[in-house]
């Protein structure tokens, strides 16, 4: 019986030790903690459904930004954010230019020591300008400003002790018709978007942490 006894202490003690690892090293960073971040990858621009999917190319997007993970599973960012768009349609080609800054939200769930799927909410505003292009002969060209908001869905894999690699997909719906310099389709434009980043994670208290 007491062979049983110890047994049991040694697997509950080891059980103990193992579930505290697995709360100190999972793949969201501890509640409090500072999030830098970098995001970079392809940006399609257009809602002028009427066209053809071909029509579109993918230009490259930017993020850089920071974050506080307010608890286990939310945290917020700011970041602003450089890209390009381009468009052909019947025979012309338009080329826009965006500067923007964003405020996100994500939630993580389905997280492990490894992995972790977020879902992600966000407001924007950005400042652009476009050129419309028939035969190298600029047709039309202007800057405004819009406001945009949008959702997304990604997932993150720890890298280290305090910071971890994420791919995203999300999608920006924004309050202007010539994002892309053409005012045809949809009445607002928008942006679909996939990027692969890295993040950091600090505590002004502990430093680099997981």
């Amino acid at each position: 019986m007491r062979i049983i006894f110890i047994t049991v202490a040694i697997l509950l003690s080891a059980n103990v030790e193992l579930l505290a690892q697995l709360i100190r090293h999972k793949s969201v960073p501890a509640p409090g903690s500072l999030v830098l971040f970098t995001q970079a990858g392809g940006v399609v621009a257009g809602n002028d459904f009427s066209r053809r999917l071909s029509d579109y190319s993918v230009r490259p997007i930017l993020y850089l930004g920071a974050g506080l993970q307010l608890s286990k599973s939310m945290s917020v960012r700011l970041s602003p954010y450089w890209g390009k768009a381009r468009t052909d349609q019947s025979g012309q080609s338009s080329s826009t230019l965006i500067t923007g800054i964003d405020l996100s939200a994500d939630y993580a769930f389905c997280s492990n020591r490894v992995t972790a799927f977020f879902l992600e909410a966000r407001i924007t505003g950005m400042y652009y300008g476009y050129k419309v292009e028939k035969s190298s002969r600029v047709i039309s060209e202007g800057v405004d400003a819009a406001f945009g908001y949008g959702a997304g869905v990604g997932l993150r894999f720890r890298m280290g002790r305090a910071s971890s690699m994420m791919v995203k997909w999300h999608f920006i719906l924004t309050t202007s018709d010539k994002i892309d310099g053409f005012k045809d389709g949809m009445l607002h434009d928008g942006f679909s978007m996939l990027t692969v980043g890295y993040e950091w994670y600090f505590s002004a208290l502990r430093g680099l942490r997981f």
